[in-house]
């Protein structure tokens, strides 16, 4: 009697396991079933054992009989010391589960049972974690809300890799239960974790959205905010950036207030960026030194911007770094004659204070500054004196740099005197690229073969690149096939080799040579940058376009050029106000380049906006009047045709 109350009770607390062999078998294996549960409830795991076994070999096809004497062999596993008998018990228990699940078809309770076995051991084996999210995705089909099975599937799909699909799942547990630890834990890394996938893949506007739905979970994550502010400025929108920034500012979190101060800076709020900074500074945030000085030079308040740079540092080292560094960051967010005005204000003050060496330093940073916006002129008055000082230490990039600037203005032969006949790399490629240009052919060929052979790869690649700079993709092509042909590891050589293929209309050998490299390297940003423009010129396969570009802006955000591929593929595809947003960023980028206002003047175009995209025509046949007649004389149709526009009767 006391036997079968035991039985009673047991069952009573158990009521979904069903037996399904003969009257008298099915009461032995509920008894040994009964029996098991109770004795591992008490802790008599060596007697629960005797009894599953039992109750599993009278009633065979019972799938709860094999889940349970699972679920006691995964906890025997988890305490056990030794690992061999550890990994014995795990064994089973898969065994066990995998055949309990077999017999589990519409059985949500019995599907969610074989999924908890398969969790207690799913870190040990991938095969095991994937059985246990196939046994919790078969429950789910047959109950799509319930928690019990959406919990756990989204811890596995986070250790799968598997970050939107967590998030869906962990989406609901949270809504369902708001507040949860456990949960909300789970559901805040899976959105960080899914926003870093999608900033990886280039799909940020997918990435805001879930930065967005992070700080709903966890408002005062500066980490978040930060990056949500950073995806919504790289597409030009810094008002949303400070609205981003301003809304989580906290003192004990600097970090935020200078980023904000660096927006206000983007958006042209000077002063509302300088009262930022002064705050930080109050706080001796040291971090935010650089911006000060940034913000006084654009200011044109280059005396105080001194005394900063003063104040930061009193390394003579780290001062001329700090002036180079603001002086790039100027250069590049458009801000070129303030960056021109600082680095002379700086030289001045140097001379005069007889440190020469740190006078020719900046001198060549204002050198290049001069080169990347074409000002020759200024670049050969500047340079004179130090391209024929023998003893300065600056004396070869000078040189160089100089002998470009007189080529440039027609002056080659003057150039010439410039660059020593000697055997060092640059100089023989600069050279042999200034006769070329002149038209000493014979004599600059000569001189690139010898570069080539005397000087292994890094010669054939400085003569491969002085063709390539020439237009003469022919000779360029022949050279860095025969590199990439000897070299599969040359990235470099195999890039270039597109591009002089698609600059020779060898459409079909470009496509394979990007295609091979994006194959062994897929993150090398130039060529998903160039294959997706290509594609995107053609408006041809602009999904994977896009796709490509994308990727390319998120490894290098601030890069002017993939900006503007990343507008025109938008345009393209039609979304005319996105591609707006990012053509107006790249012709900040890179203010210099006649295609980006000529793509931003076609967006206009479209938009209706006739007299914007008039100007933006011209600003682009300034840049290009000495360059391409071709281009030239495509910007006056445009310019011709909204001329005949404006004035059709309405």
């Amino acid at each position: 009697m006391k036997k079968l109350l035991v039985v009673l009770v047991v069952l009573f607390l158990v009521p979904r396991v069903s037996f399904s062999a003969s009257p008298t078998q099915a009461a032995e294996a509920a008894y040994h079933f009964a029996i098991a549960r109770l004795a591992a409830s008490e802790g008599a795991y060596g007697e629960a054992l005797k009894s599953f076994e039992e109750a599993l070999r009278l009633a065979p096809e019972d799938g709860y009989v094999r889940v349970e004497l699972a679920t006691l062999l995964a906890r025997l596993g988890r305490f056990t010391v030794s690992p061999g008998q550890r990994g014995e018990h795990f064994e089973r228990s898969a065994k066990l589960a995998s055949e309990a699940a077999g017999l589990a078809a519409g059985d949500f309770d019995l599907l969610s049972e074989v999924g908890n076995v398969f969790m207690n051991f799913a870190d040990q084996k991938e095969k095991w974690a994937a059985q246990a999210t196939e046994a919790f995705e078969a429950a789910r089909q047959l109950r799509p809300e319930e928690l019990q099975v959406l919990l756990p599937l989204g811890q596995l799909y986070l250790g799968a890799d598997r970050f939107g699909e967590a998030v869906e799942a962990l989406r609901k547990v949270h809504h369902a239960i708001p507040g949860h630890g456990m949960a909300e834990s789970l559901f805040g890394e899976a959105l960080r974790l899914a926003a870093t996938q999608r900033m990886r893949e280039g799909r940020s506007r997918d990435a805001e959205g879930l930065l967005e739905e992070i700080l709903e979970v966890e408002p005062r994550s500066p980490q978040v905010r930060i990056s949500l502010a950073d995806l919504q400025a790289r597409r030009g929108d810094h008002d949303s950036a400070v609205e981003t920034l301003r809304a989580g500012l906290d003192p004990k979190v600097p970090e935020l207030r200078q980023r904000l101060a660096y927006e206000l800076y983007q958006d042209g709020a000077f002063d509302q960026a300088a009262e930022q900074i002064d705050q930080l500074l109050d706080g001796e945030f040291a971090a935010a030194g650089w911006l000060k000085v940034l913000l006084l030079s654009v200011r044109g308040r280059n005396d105080e911007a001194w005394t900063a740079i003063e104040s930061e540092s009193a390394e003579a080292a780290e001062q001329l770094a700090m002036v180079a560094t603001v002086a790039r960051r100027m250069d590049r967010d458009g801000f070129d004659a303030k960056a021109v005005g600082l680095l002379i204000s700086v030289i001045d003050r140097m001379r005069g204070a007889g440190d020469l060496t740190g006078a020719r330093s900046l001198s060549l940073e204002l050198a290049q500054l001069y080169a990347g916006n074409r000002k020759w002129q200024e670049l050969v008055d500047l340079l004179g004196p130090l391209a024929g000082d023998e003893e300065s230490e600056f004396v070869a990039p000078s040189r160089l740099l100089y002998a470009e600037a007189l080529t440039q203005l027609g002056r080659g032969d003057e150039a010439l005197g410039f660059l020593p006949e000697e055997e060092d790399g640059r100089f023989l490629a600069k050279r042999a690229e200034t006769l070329l240009r002149i038209g000493r052919d014979e004599e600059g060929a000569r001189l690139l073969t010898q570069l080539s052979q005397a000087n292994g790869v890094e010669g054939a690649m400085q003569a491969a690149l002085v063709y390539q700079r020439l237009e003469r993709y022919s000779e360029a092509i022949i050279i860095l096939e025969k590199i990439v042909a000897d070299n599969e590891e040359a990235i470099e050589a195999r890039y270039f080799l597109g591009s002089a293929y698609e600059r020779a209309g060898r459409i079909d050998q470009a496509v394979a040579a990007f295609s091979a490299l994006l194959k062994s390297k897929p993150d090398f940003a130039p060529a998903l940058n160039y294959l997706g423009y290509m594609w995107a010129e053609r408006a041809e396969k602009l999904d994977e376009a896009l796709r490509m570009i994308n990727k390319a802006v998120a490894i290098e955000p601030d890069n002017g050029a993939y900006i503007d591929s990343l507008g025109w593929v938008h345009f393209q595809l039609g979304d005319l106000e996105r591609a707006r947003e990012y053509l107006a960023r790249a012709a900040r980028l890179i203010s210099d380049d006649p295609t980006v206002f000529e793509h931003l003047g076609d967006v206009h175009s479209a938009l209706g906006n006739s007299d914007r995209a008039g100007e933006l025509y011209r600003q682009a046949l300034v840049l290009d009047a000495a360059r391409d007649a071709t281009a030239v004389d495509q910007l006056n149709k445009k310019l011709a045709a909204l001329e005949t526009e404006a004035s059709a009767p309405q």
